[in-house]
């Protein structure tokens, strides 16, 4: 045989009930302040990272080596500040 629990009413509603049905909480508003060229640099990133794991320092920075070496300033650049949203001292070591 089951024991069932049902705790009493109190006759009014519970304070998460009253905030949800007031309409109290709002939808989240993206107030960070970053600006659309810093959240691609994120999103590539974390794309890395998803590819490369905990290799993914290493990786940016021979990419970025890379780049320098076959003329390319942009994607030195880029591979650099991935480089450095990893592991910062590792970007400022690099030697371009």
């Amino acid at each position: 045989m089951t024991i069932r629990f049902a705790a009493a009413s109190r006759g009014y509603p519970r304070p998460v009930a009253r905030a949800l049905g007031a309409g109290r909480i709002g939808k989240a508003a993206n107030d960070n302040g970053w600006d659309m060229s810093r959240n691609a640099l994120l999103i590539d990133a974390l794309r890395h990272f998803g590819e490369h794991g905990l290799a993914s320092a290493k990786v940016a920075r021979k990419n970025a080596e890379d780049a320098f070496l076959a003329g390319d300033e942009a994607g030195y650049r880029r591979w650099l500040e991935i480089c450095r949203s990893f592991d910062r001292r590792m970007a400022d070591a690099t030697g371009f």
